[in-house]
C-alpha cells in the first residue's frame, strides 16, 4: 500500500512537473508576445510623436510666414493710404486752380480781348493795354 501511494504521489509529482513546464513555456510565449507587441506600440508612438513634432514645427513656420505677409500687406495698405491722400490733395488743388483759371479767363474775355498763358498754378493775361498775373 505504501508502495502504491508512493507510485501515485510520484505520478502526481511528474504530472505537476509536466504541467509546470508547460505553463512555464506558455508563460514564456505570452511574455515574448507581449514584449513584441509593446515594442511595436513603442515604435508606433515614437513615430507619431515625431510626426506631431514636425507638424508643430511646420505650423509655427507657416504662422511666422503668415504674420510676416500680414505685416507686409499692412505696410502696403498704409503706403497706399498716404499716396491716396496725396493724390486727393493734388486733385483738389488742381480743381481749385482750374476754377481760378476758368474765372480769370471768363473775366478777361468779358472785359477785353487778351492772351492767357498758364504754368504750375500761375497764369498771365496780356492785353493790348495791360497785363495781369495771378
Amino acid at each position: 500500500m505504501l508502495k502504491k501511494q508512493h507510485e501515485e504521489l510520484k505520478k502526481q509529482y511528474n504530472d505537476l512537473q509536466e504541467q509546470h513546464q508547460i505553463q512555464g513555456e506558455d508563460h514564456g510565449k505570452a511574455l515574448d508576445e507581449h514584449k513584441d507587441r509593446f515594442d511595436k506600440l513603442q515604435q508606433t508612438k515614437e513615430m507619431e510623436a515625431s510626426k506631431l513634432k514636425e507638424n508643430v514645427y511646420n505650423l509655427r513656420e507657416e504662422n511666422r510666414q503668415l504674420r510676416k505677409a500680414h505685416q507686409d500687406i499692412h505696410v502696403q495698405l498704409q503706403d497706399a493710404r498716404i499716396v491716396h491722400k496725396d493724390l486727393k490733395a493734388a486733385h483738389d488743388q488742381l480743381a481749385l486752380t482750374l476754377e481760378d483759371h476758368k474765372s480769370a479767363l471768363a473775366a478777361a474775355q468779358v472785359g477785353r480781348r487778351c492772351t492767357v498763358w498758364g504754368y504750375d498754378g500761375w497764369f498771365l493775361m496780356i492785353s493790348s493795354d495791360s497785363w495781369f498775373l495771378t
